[in-house]
C-alpha cells in the first residue's frame, strides 16, 4: 500500500517504458498507487492543453502581461524517442545576459485519451540549477528515473500554471508575439 510499482507505463517506446509514477517508494499524498498514478495523468493531460494553447498552434510564442516577466512557449525538438519537447520559461537578464528564471521542458506523449506532457528538465540561471528526471548511457538508452525530482517538478508546474492564469497569460488581453509560426 502507498507505494509506486515500476510497471505502470505512458508509453513502451524503443528505450522501454516510460514510467509515470517512479520507483517503488510511498506516495507524499499517502494515496494507494492507483489513485497517485490517475492523479499525475490528469496533470499530464492538463500540462498538455495549456501548453498546446498557450502556443496556440505557432512553434514559438512571447507572451506579455503587464507587471510580470514575460513568458516564452517554444517547441524545442524531439527527445531521443522522438517525442516533442515543449520549453515553458520565463526570461531575465543579468549583465546583459538573458537568464532563465525559471525554464521547464516537458515532454509530449500521444495516448489513445489524448496527448500528455510530462516535465521532465528545471532550469534556473539565477541560482545555477539545472536537473533532468531522466538519465542516459551513451547509446542514447533511458537507464534511471529520479521520481522524487519527478514529483517535484509536477507539482511546480502545477503550481506555475496555476499562477500563470492568475496573473493573466491565458487572458485574450495578454499580448501574443508569434516568434515563429
Amino acid at each position: 500500500r502507498g507505494c509506486r510499482p515500476t510497471g505502470d507505463t505512458l508509453d513502451r517506446g524503443a528505450v522501454g517504458p516510460l514510467n509515470v509514477t517512479g520507483s517503488l517508494r510511498p506516495s507524499r499524498r499517502g494515496l494507494p498507487a492507483f489513485e497517485e498514478r490517475n492523479m499525475m495523468m490528469r496533470h499530464y493531460q492538463e500540462f498538455a492543453r495549456q501548453l498546446d494553447q498557450l502556443l496556440g498552434g505557432v512553434q514559438a510564442v512571447r507572451i506579455t502581461v503587464p507587471g510580470y516577466m514575460p513568458l516564452s512557449v517554444e517547441e524545442i525538438g524531439r527527445s531521443r524517442e522522438g517525442h516533442r519537447l515543449v520549453s515553458l520559461c520565463h526570461y531575465g537578464e543579468q549583465n546583459g545576459d538573458l537568464m532563465r528564471d525559471p525554464d521547464i521542458v516537458f515532454l509530449f506523449h500521444n495516448l489513445p485519451d489524448g496527448a500528455v506532457a510530462e516535465p521532465v528538465s528545471f532550469r534556473n540561471d539565477y541560482l545555477g540549477i539545472v536537473q533532468d528526471v531522466y538519465r542516459y548511457d551513451e547509446a542514447g538508452r533511458r537507464t534511471h528515473v529520479l521520481p522524487t525530482l519527478k514529483q517535484d517538478l509536477t507539482e511546480f508546474a502545477e503550481s506555475w500554471f496555476a499562477n500563470l492564469k492568475d496573473q493573466g497569460f491565458f487572458a485574450p488581453t495578454a499580448v501574443r508575439e508569434i516568434l515563429s509560426p
